[in-house]
């Protein structure tokens, strides 16, 4: 059998350490540190990634109080509104009474109901 023929031996043995060791090196050198610089940007991307989904969060709750805050003042600005509407329509009611062609009033539920259709 020629693989274990002894004047072979030095040979395999040579060509095997050779191959060996070329490839330990190309593995070391080339392919490991690629592989490494990857791990260590996809790390880095991970991590920034958490900072902006952490600031994004804070961002929202900001704006969540920003929206209920503009919701309560849109309410009391439409109650305010409401009044004012029922009053003058109370006062135009009055007017129209004599007139004999006047149409029912809108009231102020109409208006806010028109003002909420075209705010949302």
């Amino acid at each position: 059998m020629p693989q274990l023929d002894k004047l072979t031996f030095t040979t395999q043995i040579f060509w095997l350490f050779l191959t060996f060791f070329s490839l330990y090196w190309i593995t070391s050198k080339k392919i490991l540190p690629t592989i490494l610089s990857i791990v260590r940007t996809r790390q880095l991307l991970l991590s920034k990634m958490a900072l902006y989904t952490t600031s994004t969060e804070k961002e929202t709750s900001q704006l969540d109080r920003i929206n209920s805050d503009f919701q309560v003042a849109l309410a009391e600005s439409l109650f305010t509104y409401m009044k004012y509407a029922d009053s003058n329509t109370s006062l135009w009611y009055k007017r129209q009474k004599n007139n004999p062609y006047w149409v029912v009033p809108a009231t102020a539920i109409n208006h806010y109901l028109y003002i909420l259709s075209r705010v949302c």
